[in-house]
């Protein structure tokens, strides 16, 4: 009787030392394809976040410069930056790579004077995402709060397309969105989709 209590008694303390190795290679195999589940939907998660977070960051400086140059009665400009946190517009395309800029003119399509405007916001490069513009060069909110842009005779339409940038590792869809801006001011975001950036 005492050896067979002995004997449990150790089996048990053996027991409980820890995992065997068959329990510790399955309990690796299921974290492995459990991991293979949540880094691709991690992914997706924090380009969506990133794609949105730079679209209303868009959205609020556009709504601004409207709203600016409605109460002002004046000319309200946003235009890409030729170089990251200077004063200058970048007018020969319309990426918004280095940052963009809202300031006050005194006309249409008028590039920053520090004499004659001021600066109201500058908004700083973009780091995980790409901005760009359907029509290059400076945009101008008038005091009706019509938007016109470069070359037209008349409030026009555009849109900004808002991208994640790849990590280049990733076989995922590269996400983002289309901020569209009617010609009376109004802008309108599209939901974050895959088909938008290629």
């Amino acid at each position: 009787m005492t050896d067979q209590h002995m004997r449990l008694a150790s089996l048990r303390k053996h027991h409980e030392q820890g995992f065997s190795l068959i329990e510790l290679v399955a309990a690796m195999v299921i974290a492995t394809i459990l991991m293979a589940f949540a880094v691709p939907a991690m992914h997706s998660y924090i380009q969506n976040n990133r794609v949105v977070s730079q679209t209303n960051g868009l959205l609020a400086d556009l709504a601004y410069a409207r709203g600016q140059a409605v109460a002002t009665h004046n000319y309200v400009s946003i235009c890409p930056l030729a170089t990251a946190g200077g004063s200058t517009c970048d007018t020969s395309d319309g990426s918004y790579a280095q940052g963009w800029m809202v300031y006050t003119t005194t006309a249409l399509a008028t590039n920053f004077d520090s004499t004659t405007g001021t600066v109201l916001r500058v908004q700083a490069a973009p780091t995980t995402t790409t901005v760009t513009a359907s029509s290059k060069g400076i945009l101008t909110y008038d005091s009706q709060g019509q938007l016109w842009s470069p070359g037209q005779n008349s409030p026009t339409a555009m849109s900004f397309t808002v991208c994640a940038q790849s990590s280049g590792t990733s076989t995922s869809p590269i996400v983002g969105t289309i901020l569209n801006v009617t010609g009376s001011g109004r802008a309108v975001s599209t939901g974050v989709q895959n088909s938008i950036c290629g």
